[in-house]
């Protein structure tokens, strides 16, 4: 359907609901509803019938080539007038494009009806992925036309959350405990018990706590994986290859609270990428161990080393003088010794 915004009313400006909505225009009602072929689109970029992402195609198809994506959502993916068969193949549309550039983030609503798997204990994400989150329940937002609160699914409201989070601190920030502006309401309440049971399974639940002054939150920052390394959004995505590798340590550290100066590129690493939280000078545990012996040596003591036996250890050879009293490693009682 195409839509055309039509010219506002002349006239003296007044301080009314109804001239601060702006009519739509040119519409077809004949015009089909988008089919799935639509969302997975094409790189047809010779048929002039059919409205170009830049120049470079339609749907998910032509989104691959725009590197500015970070977040992939479709509202029909919760649709209620969508059917269950479609909705469960737009949302693996954007699952997939995903996990196949590796540089964005789906952000999947549950349907109007799951509550009822809720109710059941069957409730579970529909993916097992950690390229996108399921969010629930849905949302209620005042809509200005009918002036009354109408439910809609929250993933459009989530990914406003996320990119606000992402400009003000950061995609090491998780994406939780943050007000959802514009919400109203929640289709139905979250208790703490839920939360207990959705948030495990990797469900992200919308919580109210207006009765405390702090509004309706989002309450969960996992993704829909069952990879408990993988379970956080805000370890997924920071480490997504788009960036370069000193930004993605540096991203890391942050994450961890490590200064920035400390993180190095130290060589013998595996892949020769920078070590996160590794300070100036450190070095890995060859260059230690061979850092101890040289100490030692000027010292002049020397570090007893591990026999064939299975860690027996060997006098110092002949010449080098034995180890000071005070080195000798002192016998702390076990745990089952009575004091």
């Amino acid at each position: 359907m195409r839509l055309v915004v039509s010219n506002a009313p002349t006239g003296p400006a007044t301080p009314s609901l109804d001239n601060a909505l702006v009519a739509l225009a040119g519409g077809d009602a004949t015009d089909p509803k988008p089919e799935l072929d639509d969302y997975k689109g094409d790189l047809d970029l010779h048929n002039d019938q059919l409205p170009e992402l830049f120049g470079q195609g339609r749907g998910l198809k032509a989104m691959e080539s725009v590197d500015q994506v970070s977040l992939l959502l479709a509202p029909d993916q919760a649709h209620p007038n969508t059917s269950e068969s479609d909705r469960e193949s737009i949302g693996s549309f954007l699952v997939t494009s995903c996990e196949q550039l590796k540089d964005r983030f789906a952000v999947l609503s549950a349907d109007r009806d799951f509550f009822k798997k809720v109710e059941s204990g069957k409730a579970r994400p529909p993916f097992d992925t950690t390229y996108a989150g399921f969010y629930y329940p849905w949302i209620k937002v005042y809509d200005p036309y009918s002036r009354d609160d109408v439910p809609l699914p929250p993933s459009g409201h989530v990914a406003g959350l996320m990119a606000r989070t992402d400009i003000e601190q950061g995609v090491h920030k998780a994406p939780a405990n943050a007000i959802v502006i514009g919400a109203k309401g929640l289709q139905l309440p979250i208790t703490k018990e839920d939360q207990a049971l959705l948030n495990p399974a990797g469900i992200n639940c919308i919580r109210d706590f207006r009765a405390d002054g702090r509004g309706l939150r989002l309450w969960g920052a996992r993704t829909m994986t069952s990879d408990p390394e993988w379970k956080y959004i805000d370890r997924v995505r920071p480490a997504q290859p788009d960036r370069p590798a000193d930004v993605q340590a540096a991203l890391r550290a942050h994450a961890r609270r490590v200064p920035a100066e400390a993180v190095v590129r130290a060589p013998g690493g595996r892949g020769g990428g920078p070590r996160v939280g590794q300070r100036e000078g450190s070095g890995d545990r060859r260059d230690g161990r061979r850092r101890r012996a040289e100490e030692q040596a000027q010292a002049g003591v020397a570090e007893p080393r591990e026999g064939a036996q299975g860690g027996d250890r060997q006098p110092p050879g002949e010449g080098t003088p034995r180890r000071p009293a005070s080195w000798r490693r002192r016998r702390w009682p076990s745990s089952t010794t009575r004091r």
